[in-house]
């Protein structure tokens, strides 16, 4: 949708926009393809969530993921 809809673009322009001035940080959410995250880093968001990076997980299955990553809990 981000490509697609010129008003969606200028939406996420314009609310990274505010938060560098307020010093702040952008997640986006929902992001499902390549496209997307490289548009979004462009336009720059600092974080970003979706199905393009993993299935959303319970705490056991993000404890689980944490461990056999070698991360906390491990």
């Amino acid at each position: 949708m981000l490509a697609t809809q010129p008003g969606n673009f200028a939406i996420v322009d314009a609310v990274c926009g505010l938060s560098e001035t307020l010093e702040g940080s952008v997640t986006a959410e929902g992001v499902e393809t390549s496209e997307q995250c490289q548009m979004l880093g462009t336009l720059g968001v600092n974080y970003l969530q979706g199905f393009l990076f993993g299935p959303p997980l319970s705490v056991q299955g993000l404890e689980g993921l944490a461990r056999a990553r070698g991360g906390p809990g491990a």
